[in-house]
């Protein structure tokens, strides 16, 4: 009999080759997770498990070893007892140890932001099915942690999303602003971010989608404000179909924006704005 074994043996266990094998497992894993507030990303970026793991154990479609159990036990601050079904209530956990408390204060508000992108993006590829609240909190927590991020960090994550282009501010430009016109500099940052959100939730960056395309969509969409002539910028568009297209978005009606013959990537004669 193994350790485990020993320290569990009310419940049906069985270890193959260092996984476990216990019935409730998968359920009480999430109901841990849940009870400790924690994304599925933001626990594979504190603990190293993959995300997808994670997933698999929660979902499952794959048994955890010994040792990752004992890993996630710690993380919500919880035991392998009660994560193996020894302690009869889940509601039981007791609230995360100080010390995970604290590592999770100290994490940097753009490995947050990463988390919750990642959580977004995990969700929308669902189309947010089960996920409609959590999905606009995860956006909610994503403004307020990308608002705490210097303009370094912010155009980082904007170059690993894909929207930083070579017609923004460089760093040195925007850190220039910001002793100059702060509130032109803030605005600036006002945009990545949302450029960034929109990566998460709609999939694409608005700003990188022909502008005809956008202007047939804002028909669709009913948007009053169209000047006459049609739309001449992203600027002034994006703006006015962003919120509309985040609801339909959380509610599981998003545009399909990888449809590049409905949306084609805008021109160079656009992307020199």
């Amino acid at each position: 009999m193994t350790s485990v074994q020993k320290v569990n043996s009310r419940v049906d266990l069985e270890t193959t080759d260092d996984h476990l094998s216990v019935s409730g497992l998968p359920e009480r894993l999430k109901a841990a997770r849940e009870a400790a507030r924690y994304s599925r990303a933001q626990v594979a970026q504190q603990t190293g498990i993959p995300q997808k793991s994670i997933e698999k154990f929660e979902g499952g479609d794959q048994e955890p070893s010994v040792s990752r159990l004992i890993t996630l036990a710690d993380f919500y601050g919880t035991s392998t007892q009660q994560l193996l079904g020894t302690v009869e209530q889940i509601d039981e956990l007791p609230q995360p140890s100080k010390q995970t408390s604290e590592s999770s204060e100290l994490t940097s508000a753009i490995d947050q932001a990463r988390a919750l992108l990642d959580e977004l993006d995990e969700h929308r590829e669902n189309t947010f099915i089960d996920a409609t609240r959590r999905g606009v909190a995860a956006a909610t927590e994503l403004r307020s942690a990308l608002k705490s991020i210097e303009p370094d960090g912010l155009i980082a994550l904007a170059r690993e999303r894909d929207v930083y282009t070579p017609t923004m501010p460089t760093l040195p430009q925007l850190k220039n602003l910001f002793v100059t016109q702060f509130e032109a500099a803030q605005g600036s940052c006002s945009k990545l971010e949302d450029r960034i959100i929109d990566t998460a939730i709609l999939g694409v960056d608005l700003h990188s989608i022909g502008l005809a395309s956008l202007d047939t969509l804002a028909d669709q969409l009913e948007i009053d404000e169209r000047p006459w002539g049609g739309w001449k910028k992203h600027d002034a568009l994006v703006p006015l179909l962003r919120q509309r297209l985040h609801i339909l978005a959380f509610s599981g009606k998003g545009e399909d924006f990888a449809n590049t013959e409905k949306y084609p990537y805008r021109d160079n004669a656009e992307q020199s704005e």
